[in-house]
């Protein structure tokens, strides 16, 4: 493990959106690789601490820690303040753990049920200890975990100061530096700029509306009441071939309407997932219950932010439709819905709101979540990795690339998703945590099962 006698100086703004508390997490993400005989572990160990020594000397803020400044508990003005010198690097070794071999992962395509993060995580998720939260919340962590035939590195941001575009770039400078690669001037000031005014307010004639519906927490907001335990779900990976992807984006492509003229392959798999899930859930399910799809959406281009900045903002698209309306709308229309909100004029606009509402009203910040509005019972969430760059880095261990990169396995969170980074055939592994009976339901359509293979 790393330490930090001489931790630097730091007192930063995180980005306004990092505001909303139920941010205060960890974003988890572990690279896979193979591990021949021949390498020694102190030399990748080396590599992985020089590596976070340069940059944590360009980026400083990636070796502090976020603190909450409070106003009588109301008020949480969270901040980046010195904590180390360099990032945290805990190192594991589990290589007689049988339970887990390189081998066992890759005869398993790297599914949930092997990667945990209680195992291959320094910090969980939803942090807990005891069930007091964590006394420090460190704004990057890493873990190289040693297991029989490989190594798991595992990378930890923490929400409320990056996203998963943020995330993505950090690991990616972080392998550039472990190659001792110089960074560019444009990577120290992309990944630097000042966080506190990257998002323009809206003047004062601006009042709240319905583009902040679903963000604000009412008392007529859906969902559990919390007296009831929520029912058993789990987490699992389908995998998407190249060819499955290219399938769906031709039929989504087929049923669009005139004026929707293109849809990514994203649109068409998120379309498919929503959809997939609705009829999933068809069986306890009134065909006329509505069920929404929440959907991050990185608008860095809408803002013109650099794409490559390192920080918290994203905000979610929302879609609402019928259980019976998704079982028989053709795919492209569905898809086509969720193509007509990245609009970029309607997400800077609806950033702006956002900011601009958590400014002026700083006291009303806990009521603010992305999913202020959703019931995990019949709707969903769903978040894309899947452009971001991990099968192309290799941190300079002498190990090549990656074979599978994942998020590990956390608590189950119902009516969550993620897709994994594209891989080196162009593939999606698509995690999602379903109750379980839903689950089986999904896994007995053969509608869904033809486009994907399931890993567990």
């Amino acid at each position: 493990m790393t330490s930090s006698p001489h931790p630097r100086p730091l007192n930063l703004h995180v980005d306004i959106v990092g505001r909303i508390p139920n941010l205060k997490i960890y974003t988890q993400i572990t690279f896979c690789y193979s591990l021949p005989d021949h390498i020694l572990r102190s030399s990748i160990i080396s590599t992985l601490t020089n590596g976070l020594e340069r940059m944590s000397k360009v980026l400083p803020w990636t070796a502090g820690q976020v603190v909450d400044d409070n106003d009588g508990g109301k008020t949480a003005s969270p901040r980046i303040i010195g904590f180390r010198c360099i990032p945290r690097l805990d190192v594991k070794d589990i290589s007689k753990d049988s339970s887990i071999t390189m081998d066992g992962l890759r005869r398993g395509h790297f599914p949930f049920t092997m990667l945990d993060e209680t195992l291959i995580a320094p910090i969980r998720t939803i942090p807990t200890q005891s069930g007091k939260t964590l006394p420090q919340w460190p704004v990057f962590v890493a873990q190289a975990t040693f297991i029989r035939g490989g190594l798991l590195l595992t990378f930890l941001g923490h929400h409320q100061t990056m996203d998963g575009i943020g995330q993505s770039q950090v690991i990616s400078l972080f392998s550039k530096a472990c190659r001792g690669i110089p960074f560019t001037e444009s990577d120290i000031t992309d990944g630097n700029l000042p966080r506190q005014n990257i998002v323009p307010f809206l003047d004062e004639s601006y009042e709240p509306g319905p583009e902040l519906a679903q963000q604000l927490k009412t008392t007529e907001s859906s969902g559990s009441d919390g007296t009831e335990p929520p029912p058993p779900s789990t987490w699992v990976y389908f995998s998407f071939s190249h060819t499955s992807l290219a399938s769906l984006k031709a039929i989504a492509t087929d049923g669009l309407p005139q004026s929707t003229p293109f849809v990514s392959t994203d649109d068409a798999l998120a379309a498919f997932i929503y959809q997939s899930i609705a009829r999933a859930r068809f069986y306890r399910l009134d065909p006329d219950t509505p069920s929404q799809l929440a959907r991050a959406a990185d608008v860095r281009k809408a803002l013109g932010v650099p794409s490559t900045y390192c920080g918290m903002l994203q905000i979610m698209t929302y879609h609402m439709h019928t259980i019976q309306d998704l079982t028989t709308r053709p795919l492209g229309s569905i898809a086509a819905d969720l193509r007509a909100a990245l609009s970029l004029s309607d997400l800077a606009y609806r950033t702006r709101a956002l900011v601009t509402y958590l400014n002026r009203y700083p006291t009303e910040s806990h009521n603010v979540s992305f999913t202020a509005q959703m019931d995990l019972s019949k709707d969903l969430m769903l978040s894309s990795w899947a452009n971001q760059n991990s099968y192309d880095l290799d941190f300079g261990l002498g190990l090549g690339k990656p074979e599978a990169v994942r998020r590990p396995r956390f608590s189950p969170f119902e009516s969550l998703g993620y897709f994994m980074p594209r891989d080196k055939e162009g593939g999606i592994a698509v995690g999602i945590c379903l109750r379980e009976q839903d689950l089986a339901t999904l896994r007995a359509d053969e509608e869904f099962m033809k486009f994907c293979e399931f890993l567990g």
